[in-house]
């Protein structure tokens, strides 16, 4: 449990470097576009692990949120926030 703190409470302080670090470069932000996913394929899902599916959410999800939080106080109204990701597109297979 406090090494999944740690590492939560580092990746928070590089979303906060990399927002900061972004509106330095550019003097604001318009836009956040998360592109990023990971997908575990398995033969079935009585095969996916826990670990495995919590890995893929924290990756998947919960990153996205992460990163939408940060970057929210810094966009004014018009600005954009795109998710997507799908590894599916480039390694498509008929059981998904």
């Amino acid at each position: 449990m406090r090494n999944a703190k740690k590492l939560r409470s580092r990746f928070s302080r590089l979303l906060i470097y990399v927002i900061d670090t972004t509106i330095q470069a550019y003097g604001r932000l318009n836009v956040l576009v998360n592109n990023h996913g990971v997908q575990v394929h398995q033969p079935s899902i009585l095969e996916i692990t826990r670990e495995q599916l919590m890995n893929t959410f924290q990756t998947n999800i919960i990153s996205f949120f992460d990163l939408a939080k940060a970057a929210l106080p810094h966009l004014r109204a018009g600005s954009f926030i795109i998710n997507t990701t799908s590894d599916t597109a480039y390694a498509w297979k008929p059981a998904l």
